[in-house]
């Protein structure tokens, strides 16, 4: 008999609503850092994917070095922007990266030529694909260039609300649900659950 209130975020105010207790769980794709826990609490593991890049199929984009010369849209207030500009940074390569502030907007600037690709994480750049009603138009690339680790955020030092959370994940892993789900949205797709993922599930499925 819970009663769930969805309330919208953006990636900006996420964790800010979660300190304020505007929202009590923020389920989306966060990825869980240290620095990120010196402000919010974090759930066990729920998901890994990284960086990755998406461009069109006319002028696609295979790795991070054919970004040199080139635009890049990528979401502000983001691990994958850091990573990003460390990843360019760190291989000299010169590329101007344009801070936009939502995926959509990232996706419009890509569709209309304005960027040569954009980046995000590479499990949400694939649903963007997928939503499209073209998504033959579009390349993403095999390359990642981060380790992105999601979980679900919560208030800091919760501990009680921390082990709800834990147990539900824990009972979706151990019971084999995770399998089913990962299919919902995937296995349409040809994809698999990559080893590191099948990894993450059996370490999350952690017994009562």
């Amino acid at each position: 008999n819970l009663k769930i209130n969805y309330v919208p975020v953006t990636a900006v105010s996420r964790f800010e609503d979660i300190e304020s207790s505007k929202i009590d769980l923020l389920c989306g794709a966060t990825t869980k850092t240290l620095g990120r826990s010196e402000k919010v609490g974090f759930s066990q593991l729920t998901f890994v994917t990284g960086g990755g890049l998406l461009s069109s199929s006319g002028a696609a984009i295979s790795n991070i070095t054919g970004l040199k010369g080139k635009k890049v849209a990528v979401v502000e207030n983001t691990t994958t922007k850091t990573s990003l500009e460390r990843v360019l940074s760190e291989n000299g390569i010169n590329s101007e990266v344009v801070a936009v502030a939502s995926l959509d907007e990232g996706m419009a600037l890509l569709d209309k030529g304005e960027v040569a690709a954009f980046s995000s994480d590479q499990v949400i750049l694939i649903g963007s694909v997928i939503a499209r009603s073209k998504p033959d138009q579009y390349f993403l690339s095999p390359q990642l260039f981060s380790y992105e680790p999601f979980a679900l955020a919560i208030q800091r030092g919760d501990a009680d609300f921390r082990l709800v959370v834990d147990s539900a994940l824990s009972r979706v892993n151990r019971s084999g649900q995770i399998v089913g789900i990962y299919g919902k949205w995937f296995g349409k797709f040809g994809m698999k659950p990559p080893v590191a993922l099948q990894m993450l599930y059996q370490l999350g499925a952690t017994p009562e």
